[in-house]
């Protein structure tokens, strides 16, 4: 009766760590495609948060294609952000719902895409 008991707890430990694993790997995958930024990278910025610069991020000011706005995008020390060091004066474009981006129309596909998929 107390390995019944035991067994099942072990299932539910290993269905919520599974679960928490899939809702992980969705929100990066989910995070990274809602980017939609086009542009010419007019400034760029980075700052670091702690003594061992572990956890920088970095702010560019992209002018749009019709230099009407500018648009601010945060690249952050995560794997849904684009990269930290896009050049000033790079033309940039990422489309909604694509993984991949182009920096002067050269195509980057920078997502670790192999690992979240084996996270599924």
């Amino acid at each position: 009766m107390v390995q019944i008991k035991n067994s099942y707890i072990i299932r539910a430990i290993l269905i919520l760590f599974g679960l928490n694993m899939f809702f992980f790997s969705f929100s990066e995958f989910y995070q990274r495609a809602n980017i939609n930024i086009h542009g010419t990278v007019l400034k760029s910025s980075t700052k670091c948060s702690g003594e061992y610069n572990n956890r920088c991020s970095t702010t560019y000011i992209v002018s749009s294609d019709d230099q009407t706005t500018d648009d601010v995008y945060i690249a952050g020390a995560n794997d849904h952000s684009l990269s930290m060091n896009i050049p000033i004066g790079s033309t940039l474009s990422k489309n909604k719902w694509e993984i991949g981006y182009k920096v002067n129309e050269s195509y980057v596909l920078d997502f670790p895409i192999k690992i979240y998929l084996l996270l599924h």
